[in-house]
């Protein structure tokens, strides 16, 4: 949930203003931030000063936030004060991956494809069957680090 805490009344421009920050503020950050477990409040001084506050999954949505709040009329400042995690994903996460697919007796891993963008994995190439495409991608899911699966294996009967 995303709060706008507090636009306080500008006094060079009066209620206008406030609107036009509000307005500015809340379109940023319904534009950029679509988790639930991101949470950020934003404060406004007279002046124009804003403060950011709240915790963010990744630091490119810190940094993107700040730029786009700089760039609103009548902000002079941003101090954000925004927290990110430690990456919740382990550098390694796509090895990790495809040695859990190449583990399991069932699935053939030969012409299976792991990529990984951030903690959203892609599975690309061909399987045998319609119960090796579900079951590597329960495979993936199991892993903590994954947020979302695009599977993308295709059936090839004449695999094997």
């Amino acid at each position: 949930m995303t709060l706008i805490d507090r636009i306080a009344p500008t006094q060079a421009g009066g209620h206008a203003v406030d609107v036009e920050i509000r307005r500015g503020a809340e379109g940023i950050l319904s534009w950029l931030l679509r988790s639930p477990a991101d949470d950020i409040r934003i404060l406004v001084d007279p002046d124009g000063r804003v403060v950011l506050e709240g915790t963010l999954q990744h630091g490119h949505q810190r940094r993107i936030i700040e730029r786009r709040m700089l760039g609103l009329a009548h902000v002079v400042s941003v101090d954000n004060r925004i927290q990110v995690p430690t990456d919740p994903y382990p550098e390694d996460l796509r090895e990790q991956l495809l040695e859990a697919v190449r583990s399991d007796e069932v699935i053939d891993p030969t012409r299976i494809y792991v990529s990984t963008i951030g903690a959203t994995v892609h599975l690309d190439g061909t399987v045998p069957s319609p119960e090796q495409r579900a079951l590597a991608g329960r495979i993936i899911l199991r892993h903590p680090a994954v947020h979302a699966l695009r599977n993308n294996l295709r059936i090839l009967r004449s695999h094997l």
